[in-house]
């Protein structure tokens, strides 16, 4: 049976329970490191403010991303943020890929340097499976 090997495969990443535990750990974390200094009062109450806004915006921004990565064995991977074209990227040597997450490193257009976290809960088991045969496949070795 003759497959089509120019067919892409897309991943449309979800919001992630994992990655928002993960983001609220960090910044409790950093709270407590703020009340856990010799700092002065007025110092520890604006630190605990910024790390607010911080969450605040982290969990914002993830509700508010639409991102979708895409697969060619042709043309290798693109990425589409939004309502933004695609954009064509070569994964760097940093990119991690495990069972647990996968770190992914980029660089497109005009040198342009993107890094993603996905957690395998902002794909379908299926499709996070998918991910990480089509990540180990591919030629992961750009390093600029």
């Amino acid at each position: 049976m003759y497959k089509n090997i120019e067919q892409s495969v897309d991943f449309r990443l979800g919001v992630s329970r994992q990655r928002r535990l993960c983001v609220s750990f960090s910044h409790l974390a950093a709270l407590a490191a703020c009340w856990l200094n010799s700092l002065p009062l007025v110092c520890r109450l604006g630190l605990t403010v910024v790390v607010f806004l911080s969450w605040f915006a982290a969990v914002w921004a993830e509700n508010r991303s639409n991102m979708v990565l895409r697969y060619s064995q042709q043309r290798g991977w693109s990425v589409q943020e939004g309502r933004h074209d695609s954009q064509p990227i070569r994964l760097r040597n940093t990119c991690v890929v495990t069972r647990m997450l996968v770190a992914l490193h980029w660089i497109g257009e005009s040198d342009i340097r993107g890094a993603r976290v996905v957690f395998p809960d902002m794909l379908k088991p299926d499709e996070f499976r998918r991910l990480l045969v089509c990540l180990k496949i591919t030629d992961i070795g750009y390093d600029a």
